[in-house]
C-alpha cells in the first residue's frame, strides 16, 4: 500500500536570529548568472551597482535585479582579463588588467599604460586604494615579483618601493589614510606610515606573518589584522586580541573594516563578526573581501559549503537599504518552489517528486546560515510526493534544506 505523504516531525532548537530575511540576502550560481566558482574580485559603486570580475575573463554589472555581462565582444572594454576593481571618489571604476589600467566613467572606457601615460611598464597592475585627494594607489609587478606601489592621479605617477622609500618590502597588501592625511601601508614584513615627507616603521612582523588589513576608527585608533591576531594601536600603545584573551572562535583573521556608524566588522574563515574593540558578535558564516556601501550595507564574499558555490552576500543589522530585487530573490526562483509555504510559520512541505518528475532521494539536511548541519536524516521518498517538516521550534530566520544534490531555502517567520 502506497502512502501519499511521508511525514517526519523534527524539532529543532537554534540560537535566535531575528528578522534575517530583512537583514541579509545573497546571490550565487543557484539564483543569479554568477558562475559556481572563479569570481576574482568585486566592488560596490556610489549608486549600489556591483561590479564583479571573473577569473576566466569579463565582468558583471548588476543592481542585483538586472545583470549585464561585459567583455570585449559586446562592449568597448579594452581588455578581457580583469583583476581588482576599485571605485574612486567621483564614482569612476578602475580595473587592473594584463594590458594596463582601465577606467570607466559610466560612459567611456579608457586604457592607461606605459604607452600612453606615465605609468611604468608592468606585467600586472592591481588598484588597491583611493585616497582623499582621489589619487589611485596601484600595486604593480614587472615580472611575477611585487615591484612596489604607484600613486597615480590620472596624469602623473610616482613609484614607491623598498629601495626609494621607507617601505619594508614590495609585497603591499592594503592601505589606509588617517585624519591627518598620513598613509599607512601593510606589507608582508610589517606596517609603515608615510606623512608625505618622511617614513616611520610602526612595527615589523616575523616571516610569514603578514598584516592583511588596516582600519582606523573615528577616534584615530588603528587596527591591524594578521592571520592569528588583531593588533590595536591606541594613544601610541599596543594591545592584542588572540586566542589567549578571547573566546571568539576563528582559524585565521582576514579583513577589518569600519562602517558608516563607526562599528568595526571582522571577517575570518569561520564568520563575519561585529567587533567593539574587545568582544565579537557573530552575525554570519565565513566572510572575506568586505565592503561597506553608502547605505551602510555590508557586502562580502564566501564559499557556501551548503550550496557548493561562491556567494556574494549583503547584510545590514538595521535592514537592507537601497538594494533592488530583494523580494524577487526570495520568491521568484526555482529553488523556493520546492518548499511550501515560504515564508513558513509552523511547518513546511517539500516537494520530493511527483508525476513525471524524478523523485528526490538521499539525506535530508537542514542548515543554518553559518552552514552548520542542524538535522541529517536518511530516507527514501519514492512513494511520496511531499515530505512535511515541523518548523515551529525554529527561531525566525533563513534556513537551507538539502536533499541529495538539490538545495532550497526558506524563511521562518
Amino acid at each position: 500500500m502506497k502512502k501519499s505523504k511521508f511525514i517526519i516531525i523534527i524539532l529543532i532548537f537554534i540560537v535566535n536570529y531575528n528578522s534575517i530575511a530583512a537583514n541579509i540576502n545573497s546571490w550565487n550560481y543557484h539564483n543569479s548568472p554568477l558562475p559556481q566558482r572563479n569570481i576574482y574580485y568585486y566592488a560596490v559603486d556610489s549608486t549600489n551597482q556591483i561590479w564583479i570580475s571573473l577569473v576566466y575573463g569579463g565582468i558583471f554589472r548588476t543592481d542585483t535585479y538586472t545583470w549585464q555581462f561585459l567583455d570585449t565582444n559586446n562592449s568597448d572594454i579594452p581588455d578581457y582579463s580583469l583583476n581588482k576593481i576599485i571605485v574612486d571618489n567621483k564614482n569612476n571604476k578602475w580595473m587592473g588588467s594584463s594590458r594596463g589600467l582601465i577606467k570607466y566613467d559610466d560612459k567611456t572606457w579608457e586604457l592607461f599604460n606605459h604607452e600612453n601615460s606615465t605609468l611604468p611598464l608592468a606585467k600586472y597592475l592591481f588598484p588597491i586604494f583611493v585616497d582623499k585627494e582621489n589619487n589611485l594607489w596601484i600595486v604593480f609587478r614587472v615580472s611575477n615579483i611585487n615591484s612596489g606601489i604607484i600613486r597615480f592621479d590620472g596624469l602623473n605617477s610616482r613609484i614607491f618601493n623598498d629601495t626609494n622609500s621607507g617601505l619594508l618590502n614590495n609585497a603591499i597588501y592594503t592601505m589606509a589614510q588617517d585624519d591627518d592625511g598620513s598613509y599607512w601601508f601593510s606589507t608582508e614584513a610589517g606596517v609603515v606610515k608615510y606623512d608625505g615627507n618622511s617614513w616611520q616603521t610602526i612595527f615589523k612582523t616575523p616571516y610569514n606573518s603578514a598584516v592583511w588589513s588596516i582600519c582606523i576608527d573615528s577616534a584615530g585608533t588603528k587596527y591591524f589584522t594578521s592571520s592569528k591576531r588583531i593588533i590595536i594601536l591606541k594613544d601610541d600603545k599596543f594591545s592584542y586580541i588572540d586566542t589567549s584573551n578571547t573566546d571568539y572562535y576563528y582559524k585565521s583573521f582576514g579583513e577589518i573594516v569600519r562602517d558608516k556608524k563607526n562599528n568595526l566588522w571582522v571577517g575570518t574563515n569561520t564568520s563575519l563578526a561585529r567587533f567593539d574593540g574587545k568582544d565579537f558578535k557573530v552575525v554570519y558564516g565565513p566572510a572575506y573581501n568586505i565592503k561597506v556601501d553608502n547605505h551602510n550595507n555590508k557586502w562580502f564574499m564566501n564559499y557556501n559549503e551548503v550550496l557548493r558555490c561562491e556567494n556574494l552576500v549583503v547584510y545590514n543589522e538595521d535592514g537592507l537599504q537601497g538594494i533592488n530585487g530583494i523580494e524577487e530573490n526570495y520568491t521568484n526562483n526555482d529553488e523556493t518552489q520546492l518548499i511550501f509555504p515560504n515564508p513558513a510559520t509552523d511547518f513546511i512541505e517539500i516537494s520530493v517528486g511527483a508525476g513525471s518528475e524524478p523523485a528526490l532521494t538521499g539525506d535530508v539536511k537542514i542548515y543554518d546560515i553559518f552552514g552548520q548541519t542542524l538535522v541529517s536524516i536518511r530516507a527514501g521518498f519514492e512513494p511520496a510526493p511531499t515530505i512535511q517538516i515541523d518548523v515551529s521550534g525554529l527561531a525566525p530566520g533563513l534556513y537551507f534544506v538539502r536533499i541529495g544534490d538539490k538545495v532550497s531555502k526558506f524563511v521562518k517567520l
